[in-house]
């Protein structure tokens, strides 16, 4: 996917996004149901589960490392 989208232009950066607001608009996601967010955790090829039951300190640690580029294709 990542491949695709560089081909149009350059990925866009997360280095100014604020983490903070990040988490305090989740609950508006559409996958959220009463303020409840619904994540789509993928566990193999072809099969996800769907849980509410991520730790936000867990979801913020995860997209600080994406932040520090701790991700990669």
């Amino acid at each position: 996917m990542a491949r695709l989208v560089r081909q149009v232009s350059p990925l866009p950066t997360l280095h100014d996004l604020r983490v903070r607001r990040i988490l305090e608009l989740l609950p508006q996601d559409k996958k959220a149901v009463k303020g409840r967010i619904h994540w789509v955790i993928p566990e193999r090829i072809g099969k996800v589960r769907i849980s509410d039951q991520v730790p936000m300190n867990l979801v913020e640690a995860a997209f600080r490392d994406v932040q520090r580029g701790g991700w990669h294709e």
